[in-house]
């Protein structure tokens, strides 16, 4: 058994509604979070801090206190386990790495949960939008 780690962030931005990073993993054909695996000793901040920097352009805010673990299988002897922050941007400027990720989207809570690819990302928004607005 191969087991995979990656680590990224919902990245959302205070507007009203408020606003959700949605991108397009062209690699792997889905709807989902910038996100990437760790390099060296990276604690899982630090991976999804320089991945949200290279794939979106963005220098986000981790929020404390909300951090969501998703593992599945991603083949007969892979496990992939994905480990998700809540994020805050300043801007919303995005310069997106063109050899990973086609596109983007700033989108509402609803327009966004019906654009995200998988059940397991859907459910974690749910989750951060929650999270929010308890604060």
């Amino acid at each position: 058994m191969v087991e995979i780690k990656s680590c990224g962030a919902i990245i959302y931005y205070e507007d009203n509604p408020r606003l959700y990073l949605i991108v397009y993993k062209k690699d792997k054909d889905y709807w989902g979070y910038p996100k990437g695996t760790p390099e060296g000793n990276e604690t899982e901040e630090q991976t999804s801090l320089r991945e949200i920097k290279e794939e979106v352009g963005l220098d986000v805010e981790l929020i404390n206190g909300y951090r969501k673990q998703i593992s599945y299988f991603a083949g007969k002897d892979l496990r992939s386990t994905m480990i998700l922050f809540l994020a805050k941007s300043e801007k919303k400027e995005v310069y997106i790495e063109q050899e990973e990720i086609s596109e983007y989207k700033w989108l509402s809570y609803d327009k966004a949960i019906k654009l995200l690819s998988h059940k397991t990302s859907k459910k974690a928004l749910e989750e951060a939008e929650i999270f929010l607005g308890k604060q």
